[in-house]
């Protein structure tokens, strides 16, 4: 099985990809925060030769695009919140903090299986929660 970690921003997404043991598979990758990005993190998660679990951090509304098409394409995805990765994250002895870093850090709490995700709202909700 392998473990994807995506760290969300507003303009770009990095995401990296880690076997059971912790070791990468493959480059980590950054894409746009745009429909092309999305259809080549599709393209690389179908080229993938196991299952995959995907984690993405909560930060602000960037993440429901992603969302919205990992699920509908049959992933199971589950979106952490930030003070939780955060808080993951300083277990480890490097203290330094980049975007593939960041990425890494939400794959390995999944792979720990210590991600509880947050339950995501329907649509509407959600929609209503950002008109107000």
């Amino acid at each position: 099985m392998y473990f994807v970690g995506i760290h969300v921003s507003k303009r770009h997404h990095q995401d990296v990809v880690i076997d059971e043991q912790g070791a990468l598979r493959g480059d980590t990758i950054g894409l746009s925060n745009t429909r092309s990005g999305i259809e080549s993190l599709l393209e690389r998660l179908e080229g993938l030769d196991e299952p995959v679990r995907i984690a993405l951090e909560s930060s602000g509304q960037y993440w429901l695009c992603l969302y919205d098409q990992l699920t509908f394409q049959g992933y199971d995805v589950a979106v952490i919140d930030l003070l939780q990765i955060n808080a993951y994250r300083k277990t480890g002895i490097r203290k330094a903090q980049t975007d593939p870093i960041e990425a890494f850090w939400i794959a390995d709490l999944l792979r720990f299986n210590r991600a509880r995700p947050n339950q995501i709202p329907e649509a509407v909700r959600l929609q209503l929660r950002e008109l107000s």
